[in-house]
């Protein structure tokens, strides 16, 4: 998720995707019930999000120089 957070625009078509749009749009830190955030993401209702890491994963590895 840190690595998602980091970019600068995640760009998605709400009329082709409207699916992914609302669950980008609507992700958000677990609620400890108190009215305050916990540390992490839920791990539920982020299938696309999923998706995108996982297509991504090469991207988010450090580069390593030789």
């Amino acid at each position: 998720m840190k690595w998602l957070q980091d970019l600068e625009e995640i760009v998605i078509d709400p009329k082709r995707c409207p699916m992914t749009a609302k669950e980008f749009t609507e992700y958000e830190l677990e609620s400890d019930g108190n009215g305050g955030w916990k540390a992490y993401f839920p791990d539920r209702n982020n299938h696309a999000i999923d998706a995108v890491r996982y297509s991504r994963e090469r991207d988010m590895r450090p580069v390593r120089i030789w």
